[in-house]
């Protein structure tokens, strides 16, 4: 039978130091209860008291109540107090309180057979209460650690609760956010007029800073970029889509890609130079948060295949002819937005009808393999020129394999972007190009000769 209500699960409350600790003491022997309770009581501790019979009324009560200390007879009719203790040891659910044996067998078999059975405490009677008394606050001083201990767990358990949904909507806001970076892209491949252009993208992570794109100017004009971000992650996918949006201008309205000229103010492209000084103005004051970025942009004239590149510390652009050897275009100046007095150079060239044009992140000749070597120039280099008699969406599957097989299975360390761009000027009626801010050749057909604008 109980002397007390339900008490309270034991937990310690902010600022707390006090532990509800809740007794059954168990004894078939009517004398031997009013004892116990009696000297419980002159203890004046923080506990309610529940009195048992019997072992099998004792696991009851324990099943019903959190109990902190049981103090149980070794010898009883029904259920001996190591069977008692057993079932405490073997039921988890029964809260595992500590326990203090009772026994007139003072033999060290007795002993032995009670702390095996899993008692905390072993004291022969007639009971010495100062040393019951010593035990009942030692187990009192364990169970409120324990208190303390769970606690803390609670806490450790609910934090970890807390992170785990806070990284559950980061990742669900990443995989959004990644998917809106996919949709910024342009379809795999595209066709205009006499221009096809294809790409592929594999960010290391499920956002990448890498971005490309092109932008149709005017009637016949297309320009093009490519541009890796410095880092990975949300920080730098952030900062390429912003690059991104500078250069889409608005259809039919000056941007800073393309200005309106002559008596219809048809749009020209303005020089890749020029551009690229104005996205260093734009973004030079974020170098102090860690973010510059390098890049390519170029423009070409679809009706002669007359091309401008600036580059801003951006692995430089390969040209693959219909026949001849590929050739890297150098020149350009410093990624954007390290120096506020940067300056950058426009590159120019011819494209003829089947050349490929190649841009590429770092991410490509800097992969590595298990080794730990990169794939290097020469070898990217090699990798397009094997790419001549394809398209330009085959060309790309070719470098794709290529990574793939010098990677192996390893995940990739830096984001990886390659824009293809074949020219087939056969595509396009015969038409004398018009002059504009960016070309100033006239016949289709000249030499492959490069010039520098600064």
């Amino acid at each position: 039978m109980s002397t007390a209500s339900r008490s309270t699960p034991a937990e310690f409350e902010a600022g707390g130091d006090t532990l509800p600790f809740n007794i059954l003491y168990v004894d078939d022997g009517e004398l031997e209860c009013l004892l116990l309770r009696r000297k419980l009581e002159s203890m004046d501790l923080p506990a309610a008291l529940f009195e048992a019979r019997s072992g099998e009324e004792a696991y009851e009560i324990l099943k019903r109540e959190r109990i902190g200390l049981l103090i149980t007879d070794r010898h009883m009719s029904d259920m001996s107090g190591d069977e008692l203790c057993r079932l405490v040891i073997d039921e988890a659910e029964l809260g595992r309180p500590y326990m203090i044996m009772m026994t007139a067998d003072d033999s060290l078999d007795g002993l032995v057979s009670g702390l095996s059975a899993g008692a905390d405490a072993y004291i022969t009677k007639p009971v010495e209460f100062r040393e019951l008394e010593t035990r009942i606050r030692a187990g009192q001083r364990i169970w409120q650690l324990r208190g303390l201990l769970e606690f803390q767990y609670q806490l450790a358990q609910d934090a970890l609760y807390r992170e785990q949904e806070a990284k559950a909507r980061l990742e669900e806001d990443m995989r959004a956010a990644a998917l809106l970076q996919q949709h910024l892209l342009p379809p795999s491949v595209v066709t205009l007029e006499a221009t096809t252009l294809a790409h592929m993208y594999r960010p290391a992570t499920q956002m990448g800073g890498d971005m490309l794109g092109y932008v149709p100017i005017g009637p016949h004009h297309i320009g093009f970029y490519l541009l890796d971000v410095s880092g990975h992650g949300a920080a730098s996918a952030l900062m390429s889509f912003s690059v991104s949006h500078a250069l889409r201008p608005t259809p039919g309205h000056p941007s800073m890609t393309a200005l309106p000229q002559g008596p219809q103010d048809e749009l020209v492209p303005v020089p890749p130079d020029q551009v690229l000084r104005e996205l260093n103005r734009r973004y030079v004051d974020d170098t102090e948060a860690g973010w510059y970025f390098t890049m390519i942009y170029g423009v070409i004239d679809q009706r002669s295949g007359e091309a401008a590149i600036c580059q801003a510390g951006h692995p430089p652009p390969v040209l693959l002819p219909l026949r001849g050897s590929p050739e890297a275009i150098e020149g350009g100046g410093m990624p954007v937005g390290l120096f506020a007095d940067a300056e950058y150079t426009t590159e120019r060239f011819s494209l003829k009808p089947g050349d490929r044009l190649f841009l590429y992140s770092d991410g490509l000749n800097e992969c590595t393999n298990g080794a730990g070597e990169e794939l290097g120039d020469s070898a990217v280099m090699a990798a397009m020129s094997a790419t001549r008699g394809r398209n330009a969406e085959e060309a790309l599957e070719v470098i794709n394999w290529i990574v793939n097989t010098w990677r192996g299975s390893q995940p990739l360390d830096d984001d990886l972007s390659v824009l293809a761009i074949d020219f087939n000027a056969t595509a396009i009626p015969p038409e004398k190009p018009t002059g504009d801010i960016l070309m100033n050749q006239t016949d289709s057909s000249v030499p492959r000769q490069r010039s520098t604008d600064q």
